[in-house]
């Protein structure tokens, strides 16, 4: 119901571990515990409107980034700003132990438990967590690192097996293989023993903003003009109406169906075909609930 929220703009979708369900949007946000919507702007607690990611710690705290700020939601309606020395905030995330980081667009932070340290200035876009809790970053100007808690190391590069530095985003699938999106017009993928590098050629497009592996283990491409999936035997491309063609997010149900977010409502992806879904407006995120309900995140609600 679209007069519940803050606003119908609706960014992204959280369930918190107590069950409330969040909604970001860029003019505030709002929680709904199930009976009560309540709303956040700048009237009543937020020191900016736009928010974008939610993120919960292992004691259970929310955390929000707003663009300009780190926000820990303190309970009662409360939050406490944190304000970093370069403020324009991409990601949120924690490791396998719940340590927290913040990445944004010149620097990276770490949380510990009072303050947000700066750990690099590098230029960071993507990471992926190792077994041993190692954090692998795509250093977006550069090559692939690794981070221990302590050092940085350059793990990828042209001179092991990139085709081209600058990654962007990347992905470690279930098979322990890793994939990652370059300059150039290039996706690599490393085995652990060498790189095989899929040229542009074999792409919808050169803007690639998301890679998911699905149940099957299949790798799903998505970009700003159409998906390609990858089986184990060969490139499928999935060309789109032009509405449709801009995929924003990928995200699996409860069974196996892929859905994929775009420019102009949702698309279910089933073995029989594709049903097209047009909410209003934008489609910006696809949440599955732990019951298996699937919440749309759209520019009007």
């Amino acid at each position: 119901n679209t007069p519940n929220l803050v606003h119908p703009n609706v960014v992204s979708v959280h369930k918190d571990s107590s069950g409330n369900l969040w909604f970001t949007s860029f003019h505030g946000l709002t929680k709904y515990d199930g009976t009560t919507w309540t709303r956040f702007n700048t009237s009543n607690g937020l020191p900016s409107s736009t928010t974008m990611q939610f993120i919960e710690d292992n004691s259970g705290t929310l955390w929000v980034w707003s663009m300009s700020w780190v926000l820990r939601y303190d309970g009662w309606n409360t939050f406490t700003p944190f304000n970093l020395p370069y403020n324009r905030i991409s990601k949120l995330f924690k490791d396998a132990v719940w340590n927290l980081y913040a990445i944004s667009q010149l620097w990276t932070y770490k949380f510990n438990g009072t303050t947000w340290n700066t750990i690099t200035t590098k230029y960071l876009y993507d990471v992926y967590i190792e077994d041993n809790w190692d954090l692998v970053f795509s250093d977006q100007w550069k090559w692939i690192t690794k981070y221990n808690g302590t050092t940085w190391n350059t793990i990828y590069s042209t001179w092991n097996g990139l085709p081209t530095n600058n990654p962007s985003v990347i992905l470690k699938d279930s098979q322990w293989n890793i994939w990652a999106w370059l300059s150039n017009n290039w996706l690599a993928k490393f085995d652990g023993i060498k790189w095989e590098h899929f040229k542009i050629e074999n792409l919808m497009n050169n803007y690639v903003r998301s890679l998911y592996q699905s149940s099957n283990w299949d790798i799903w491409v998505g970009t700003s003009n159409g998906l390609n999936q990858v089986t184990w035997v060969s490139w499928k491309q999935i060309n789109y109406s032009a509405n449709t063609n801009n995929i924003k997010w990928i995200t699996e149900d409860n069974s196996g169906n892929m859905w994929f977010a775009t420019w102009w409502g949702a698309i279910k992806n089933t073995s029989s075909g594709n049903t097209y879904y047009n909410p209003p407006g934008n489609t910006y995120a696809i949440f599955k609930d732990n019951i298996g309900k699937m919440w749309f995140g759209t520019i009007s609600g």
